[in-house]
């Protein structure tokens, strides 16, 4: 989750909501490309910035950098996220933007 704090940081979140913990804060250095859609692949936006977070479940802060890519298909919009902490693991997300999927 993205969202902008009272002094218009914006910040991202990563947060699981069966455990109610999170990871989240300020992001700097964002960069956007985007590539239209051809035959063989969808329309896509990536997204890579550096993330200085915090866990709410151990307390741990670092920095991070982030890939993030939106790519528009007919039944909504999917994501690829990889998180690279400073510990150099690698945490990778897909699935797809909550309220972007077309059920009809």
């Amino acid at each position: 989750m993205f969202y902008i704090t009272a002094d218009k940081q914006v910040y991202f979140g990563s947060i699981v909501s069966k455990t109610d913990q999170q990871s989240y804060g300020a992001i700097s250095e964002l960069t956007r490309t985007s590539a239209p859609e051809t035959q063989s692949s969808y329309a896509s936006d990536t997204f890579n910035f550096k993330w200085s977070y915090s866990n709410s479940y151990d307390n741990h802060q670092g920095t991070a950098n982030v890939k993030l890519v939106k790519i528009s298909k007919p039944g909504g919009v999917a994501f690829e996220l990889k998180i690279i902490p400073e510990t150099l693991d690698l945490l990778e997300y897909k699935g797809f933007m909550e309220g972007s999927l077309n059920l009809d």
